[in-house]
């Protein structure tokens, strides 16, 4: 099919824009415009760099001859003060007057010379004399004498005492009240400075010397501004204001230079200026002049060179619209052949009209568009396998759950190789079967087969696959040998040619994808099997990632039932209990239909527990001599698995568990020593493998721990018991004991007094001889009598506080708990310590931070608490201080006895309270006793809700502090 020629201008497929006419044409004016446009921007950018440098030169210019003006009027007022000075009347009376010698005659006379000075040269508006003090002494204006200037509230005036000066004073905003003051300094015959001479004028002369407008143009000016920004001269553009801040004027102010460039003026217009800075008067002089003004006659180059441009742009338009039409029309035929065929009229072929270049491309064109129909047929043969490849690939990457995609997938292959149907199936844990996983076929009269084993020994097809891990290619498989095995279901599904794809996954088979053809004619390619073999590889694949994550999250239920069995172990020791949870969890991560607990019971295993379905064989036995794969479990210590229970001859069988066919167990070992077996059975043959026994082992460890920890605790609750009723004898053996010491002790404790007291008044007294045997024996029996009543004193508080003990352990203590106030506590303590300071070098500080502060307590215990402590810091301490404090805080009181003794060893420390403990070296440094008084203070402290602690190091001294909480608070 060939189009007309006319067919271009009819239709116009190709736009005017992207047309080769066009983009010749485009050609021809940008080789006309690139120069022209390059010769006017050089010449724009040159001509307006000309055009700055010529306007900053020459306002630099304006700005020296204005600057040499303001200069030369300022030297003429200087002059004219000089000459003033200088006068004879001036020197005479100046002086006299700003020392104070004035009188009428010199004030008139010289006031005369400031008036004819003003009147007859008119340089200045006024003269007057200022002492340093800034006050007028003398004026031209006799208004102003005797007052403040206020040009000595200006900062100038100090300079002004050093030297001639000059400056503006721009007081106001207003240009009429500022003016130009020039000084020169007033000094005695000893050229110290005692006044100013001053000379004020309006600024009328410096606005003509500014106002002059030679050489700025239309638009040009020039002022000046004070540092306060205030405009001192006129304006020659209209402005309103009275203060003038732009960059430029801001940039001379900071730096006191000069600064030129193209600006933003005080009316926000683009302007060429110059700022200097005047030193004679301190302010900005400022020459500006508008940017359009300037860059006039550049934009007019610029203007004709647009012309120029645009007439040179329409000639080489005509001269291309000639020049491109011939070639461009033959072009643009081809070009709408083309757009057609884009359009997807593949049919149409192009004009060959001409031998020249076109002609050669317009016949290339036409077997491009042949070859171009091939391929696109080819292609949409591949899209469409793309396509369903794809979909298989995304229905199997969508599900972790293989079982729920596996007819979709099936479907999608039979469409992608226009199949009969299509069947998958994967190999047995043994490898000696195929079990078909799906089978899907577009006679929807066949009979489904899915979940049907296929055994490998009797089907030469696919165990070839199998052990080569190649496809295998059948053309007449219902007659083939190696389908015998399933000529039936061939021949029932109406399968004529086979194509077997193994399953890979790491180089291992496990299984076949077959797809089948009712078309006796054909023959699966070679393109076709790599097809299916990409399939397959992504089946495999899947098959693989639904297996790890089913192992993964197998593993993290594993993980989970041991924690939950953890907590079970760590939250309860009801041994039955704690088994029945275990085995639950085990139920979670392991399938069985029964579990059984045995447990050693003498030389039997006892069935002590496990799920319902063994509540009817609980307290069955099994003698350990028998050969019973129980028993071989735990006399081995070692996990056991048997595939089949049947094959198995020391397996028995109970009623109603004839069903049991896979079984294991796992020995319960504690410090590897069997103390039972913990089984798991099933009704399936094989159903377990050795991941299944470590899980098993895993569990039975935590039923052994479970057990030993029940055993534990009865163990300590028997021992326990056994303890309390030992404490509860030893207490009552102690108050026993005690008491019965207690009363031949205070006999003999009671005639010793009266012996000595009898010997000491009534018999010795008696006994007058020189005999020295006698007299030594006379004092060697009362030293005897001595020593009974100390050691009878020591035995009745050892007593007593073995009593004491044994009541406050017994509960049996009275407790008077009262308001008590400690410093009453410490003063009591002390004062029934007091002799025991008398015997040694030892002095008692006392540090009580409130005489109110107050408990809530037994007064008489707090008081032994605090004696007991006392007594012990004097006992271990040669010389030195015991000093007793007593501290608060918010919510407590600490009261702490503090030595200088010989200390406690750190490793000693803990056991100063424990009762029957003395520490030390009981040969040499350590008083006898029976360990009693600290524990003793220990309960008491306690009983009051406080806690008692000592800090000490070794050769340093102790303290011994204890806390008791605040009435308030308690």
């Amino acid at each position: 099919m060939t189009l007309p020629a006319e067919s271009y201008w009819s239709k116009q497929k190709i736009t005017k824009v992207t047309s080769i006419q066009n983009r010749l044409l485009i050609a021809f004016v940008l080789m006309v415009l690139l120069p022209v446009i390059t010769i006017t921007v050089v010449s724009v950018v040159s001509g307006l760099q000309g055009v700055r440098r010529q306007v900053i030169n020459q306002l630099q210019s304006v700005v020296v001859l204005k600057e040499a003006s303001i200069n030369r009027w300022i030297g003429e007022l200087q002059a004219t003060l000089t000459e003033l000075q200088n006068t004879a009347s001036f020197s005479s009376h100046a002086t006299s007057m700003l020392t104070g010698r004035d009188n009428v005659i010199m004030q008139s006379s010289l006031r005369a010379l400031f008036q004819r000075e003003t009147e007859q040269h008119r340089l200045f508006d006024e003269i007057f004399l200022l002492d340093i003090k800034r006050r007028v002494i003398l004026s031209s204006n006799p208004e102003n004498e005797r007052k403040i200037s206020p040009i000595g509230q200006q900062p100038f005036f100090l300079p002004a005492l050093e030297a001639p000066h000059s400056q503006i004073v721009a007081i106001s905003t207003l240009r009429k009240y500022n003016y130009l003051v020039v000084t020169r300094p007033v000094t005695d015959r000893t050229d110290e400075t005692i006044g100013v001479l001053v000379g004020q004028i309006n600024l009328d002369v410096l606005n003509q010397i500014i106002g002059e407008r030679a050489g700025l143009g239309e638009t040009g000016e020039t002022y000046l501004v004070a540092e306060n920004n205030f405009l001192l001269t006129e304006l020659y553009q209209p402005y309103t204001g009275t203060k003038i801040d732009t960059e430029g004027i801001s940039t001379v102010f900071d730096n006191k230079d000069v600064q030129t460039g193209l600006f933003i003026n005080y009316d926000q217009q683009p302007v060429f200026g110059v700022y200097r800075w005047v030193d004679a008067l301190s302010v900005v002089l400022v020459a500006e002049q508008y940017q359009d003004e300037a860059s006039a006659s550049t934009y007019n180059i610029l203007i004709i060179n647009i012309m120029i441009a645009i007439i040179s742009t329409v000639a080489a338009i005509l001269v291309g619209l000639y020049i491109t039409r011939n070639i461009t029309i033959r072009l643009a035929k081809l070009a709408d052949v083309a757009t057609h065929i884009a359009a997807g009229d593949l049919q149409l072929n192009a004009t060959v009209s001409r031998s020249d270049e076109i002609g050669v491309l317009a016949q290339a064109f036409n077997s491009m568009t042949e070859q171009l129909r091939q391929s696109i047929t080819i292609l949409q043969s591949q899209v469409q396998q793309l396509a369903t490849l794809n979909r298989i690939t995304q229905t199997l990457a969508a599900s972790h759950n293989l079982r729920d995609e596996w007819d979709v997938v099936a479907k999608d292959i039979t469409g992608l190789f226009e199949g009969l149907g299509t069947g998958v199936a994967l190999l047995n844990k043994q490898k000696t079967d195929l079990v078909i996983m799906t089978n899907y076929n577009t006679n929807y009269n066949y009979r489904p087969v899915k979940g049907i084993t296929i055994p490998l020994a009797n089907n030469p097809s696919s165990q070839k696959v199998i052990e080569t891990g190649q496809s295998l290619v059948i053309s007449d498989a219902q007659t083939n040998s190696l389908t015998r095995s399933v000529w039936g279901l061939l021949k029932e599904t109406g399968a004529q040619g086979l194509m077997i794809v193994p399953l890979l996954v790491r180089g291992e088979v496990i299984g076949t994808i077959g797809v089948s053809t009712d078309d006796t004619e054909r023959t699966f390619s070679a393109e076709e099997v790599n097809l299916a073999e990409t399939v397959a590889g992504q089946i495999a694949g899947a098959i693989e990632n639904s297996r790890l994550f089913d192992k993964e999250q197998h593993q993290y239920q594993i993980a989970e039932s041991l924690r939950q069995t953890a907590n079970i172990l760590n939250r309860s020791l009801n041994r039955d209990e704690v088994l029945d949870k275990i085995i639950e969890q085990l139920s979670q991560v392991i399938e069985f239909d029964g579990a059984g607990l045995f447990l050693q019971d003498g030389d039997e295993l006892l069935l002590f527990d496990g799920d319902k379905s063994v509540d009817a064989f609980i307290g069955y036995r099994l003698a350990l001599n028998l050969n019973n794969p129980t028993v071989r479990a735990f006399h081995k210590k070692q996990t056991l698995i048997l595939a089949d229970v049947l094959n198995d001859p020391g397996w028995e069988v109970w009623d109603g568990t004839n069903d049991i066919r896979g079984w294991m167990a796992a020995p319960l070992l504690i410090g590897g020593e069997a103390i039972g077996v913990l089984t798991a059975d099933n009704h399936i043959v094989d159903a377990y493998n050795q991941d299944d026994a470590k899980i098993l082992q895993m569990f039975a460890n935590q039923v052994a721990i479970a057990i030993r920890n029940a055993r534990l605790f009865a163990e300590i609750e028997q021992a326990k018991e056994a303890a309390e009723i030992s404490n509860l004898a030893k207490s009552a053996f102690l108050a026993n004991v005690s008491h019965e010491l207690r009363t031949p002790l205070t006999s003999i404790f009671g005639f010793a007094k009266i012996i000595k007291k009898r010997l000491t008044s009534r018999i010795l007294p008696t006994i007058e001889t020189e005999d020295k045997r006698v007299n030594r024996a006379v004092k060697q029996v009362i030293q005897n009598m001595d020593i009974i009543i100390s050691e009878g004193e020591r035995l009745t508080n050892l007593i007593n506080n073995v009593l004491d003990l044994a009541k406050i352990e017994a509960n049996k203590v009275n407790w008077q708990m009262n308001p008590v106030l400690l410093g009453e506590v410490i003063e009591q303590a002390t004062a029934a310590t007091s002799s025991l300071f008398a015997q040694k070098p030892i002095t008692l500080i006392k540090t009580i931070e409130s005489n109110s502060s107050q408990v809530l307590g037994d007064k008489d215990r707090l008081v032994q608490v605090v004696i007991n402590l006392i007594s012990n810091a004097v006992k271990f301490t040669p010389e030195g201080t015991v000093t007793c404090i007593v501290k608060s805080s918010q919510t407590q009181f600490v009261i702490s006895v503090i030595d200088t003794g010989i200390g406690i060893a750190e490793a000693d420390q803990p056991k100063v309270f424990d009762k029957f403990e003395q520490v030390g070296d009981t040969l040499t440094d350590k008083p006898q006793g029976t360990g009693l008084g600290l524990p003793i203070c220990k309960e008491i402290v306690e009983r009051h809700g406080g806690r008692i602690w000592v800090e000490s190091e070794l050769g340093q001294g102790s303290c011994f502090s204890f806390s008791l909480p605040m009435a308030n608070v308690m």
